[in-house]
């Protein structure tokens, strides 16, 4: 009973500092719209993200403004996603800028308005925030295009973290973040204090690459897939349609990121495989594509989930293809 009671008066002392704050006005908004009450109009909050990275993160929306009360006769469409769908690096050439000038192209006669709420570098965690906040303003259409930054976004396990944090924590913490005791407590703890944020190289990437078969990709997957369902889910009970994609990449010409061999490889493994490798380079080079082709299938006996050594099998296939009349599948 008395811990009972010793709970209830913690909790009764942290929401009493929380409306303390909120009337002194303490912190920042979080939430990723933003209304100006003098012309109806919404906008983007640039410190959204203060609350998932820190303070100096240069990530920010793309700038949108439109009108909190939708016009009866305008059609509404929001684009939701990471910096593909965004249009990085010019978010003036985005799909997003592509489908308004068709939509006016084709139908002269209705208003659209197609408004881009992707941002670089986030991803589903945030997006399910902005998603929940994009109901209120009544879209006629969701075009979500997402699924790139799971791995490398926030909360994806680094080079040296052991444990995915589950859901439950992720969300405590996104509610704490985005309260204003949360905010003063980050502003006035230091160990609370979030570390710079990391640039996305290239090295950034090749650190935070996973096995295929290592267990914390399921877990981030199934992560995904809870936040997918439960945008999803949202939508479909306020009935605004969603038209869902995942981001594409240009196989031909767009090789991998990086590729891992099996964690239990010893280095018999290795050598095998790098000589079968070097062998199918050297026969490429002097223009013998079967050869090429060989050596490489040799290699990926040893290792069948070797991304660049199948990225490199492609345009052996295709050359010979074209240059010999034999069925070469």
């Amino acid at each position: 009973m008395g811990g009972a009671m010793a709970s209830a008066l913690v909790l009764a002392l942290l929401c009493l500092l929380e409306m303390t704050l909120r009337s002194l006005d303490y912190g920042y908004p979080t939430t990723f719209f933003l209304e100006d009450i003098d012309t109806g109009k919404v906008v983007e909050n640039e410190r959204f993200v203060w609350q998932f990275y820190n303070t100096q993160s240069s990530l920010k929306p793309h700038p949108f403004q439109f009108s909190s009360t939708k016009d009866p006769d305008t059609h509404r469409i929001f684009v939701l996603g990471e910096s593909a769908a965004l249009g990085t690096p010019e978010p003036a050439f985005s799909f997003s800028r592509i489908l308004d000038r068709m939509l006016q192209h084709r139908c002269p006669d209705k208003q659209f308005e197609v408004i881009n709420l992707a941002m670089r570098g986030i991803n589903s965690h945030m997006i399910r925030v902005i998603a929940l906040e994009s109901i209120a303003y009544d879209p006629d259409l969701i075009l979500l295009y997402m699924g790139n930054n799971e791995l490398v976004g926030w909360q994806a396990p680094g080079p040296d973290t052991q444990q995915v944090p589950g859901m439950q924590w992720i969300r405590f913490q996104q509610s704490l973040r985005s309260s204003k005791l949360g905010q003063w407590l980050r502003a006035s703890v230091s160990s609370l204090r979030d570390q710079d944020e990391s640039d996305q190289d290239m090295e950034f990437f090749r650190s935070h690459r996973l096995h295929p078969d290592d267990p914390r990709r399921q877990q981030v997957l199934d992560r995904f897939k809870q936040n997918l369902q439960e945008i999803v889910s949202a939508y479909s009970a306020a009935n605004i349609p969603i038209l869902m994609g995942t981001v594409l990449a240009n196989e031909r010409d767009f090789p991998p990121l990086g590729s891992l061999h099996p964690e239990d490889w010893g280095s018999a493994s290795v050598t095998s495989f790098d000589q079968a490798v070097k062998e199918g380079e050297q026969a490429q080079t002097d223009g013998n594509l079967q050869g090429a082709i060989t050596h490489f299938q040799e290699a990926l006996k040893l290792d069948p989930r070797y991304a660049e050594l199948h990225y490199r099998l492609g345009p052996c296939f295709y050359r010979w293809k074209i240059l010999s009349p034999r069925d070469c599948t």
